[in-house]
């Protein structure tokens, strides 16, 4: 299917506030590359949904029109997974932080993807938890970006690949699906 930017750029802005949907020169310098070195490149937009239901819809409407989705976090990695296309959506993580809920009595916590991971260590440090997955990037790295990467880090050894501190996700499919299966127990038959 050829790619309808122009009507994928009306349906985003008629399902989104304007806030969320950046064009042209409202697109920040930072959303142009990511730290892989390569050179800026501009997107078609930068959408910033603040929900798990808005990237769904933000994914929903660029697969209908054919315009590939782009994610963005931190902007930390070396790879170029986060490094802008030109013609595609950036879908930048950054608004769709914070944590969502700190469980004491299973020892869980329930964050969103942008959130950096020195904000999740800071807040299961003063619950009397421990977040071992540790990062030089814990500043700017987003967890979402984290877990994306299976990241390991500096403690990796002995507490394992970042895979292993994870009971659940919530994501959404190419084709805007948003799937839950967040949990609180290791075991689940489901």
């Amino acid at each position: 299917m050829p790619a309808q930017p122009d009507a994928c750029l009306a349906a985003l802005a008629a399902a989104f506030p304007p806030a969320a949907l950046l064009q042209g020169d409202a697109i920040p310098a930072r959303n142009l590359q990511d730290t892989s070195y390569l050179p800026p490149e501009t997107p078609l937009a930068v959408l910033r949904p603040d929900t798990p239901q808005g990237v769904a819809e933000a994914v929903r409407i660029c697969a209908r029109h054919g315009v590939a989705v782009v994610p963005q976090g931190g902007l930390t990695g070396l790879a170029g997974g986060a490094h802008p296309l030109a013609g595609a959506v950036m879908l930048s993580l950054e608004r769709l932080a914070g944590i969502e809920e700190m469980d004491p009595a299973a020892s869980t916590m329930t964050v969103r993807a942008g959130t950096p991971l020195e904000v999740i260590q800071r807040a299961a440090d003063e619950a009397g938890f421990l977040v071992p997955l540790d990062l030089g990037a814990r500043g700017s790295c987003q967890i979402g970006g984290n877990l994306g990467t299976n990241a390991g880090g500096n403690r990796v050894i002995r507490y394992g690949m970042a895979r292993e501190m994870v009971l659940g996700l919530e994501y959404v499919l190419p084709d805007g699906t948003l799937v839950t299966s967040l949990n609180k127990m290791i075991k689940n038959n489901a």
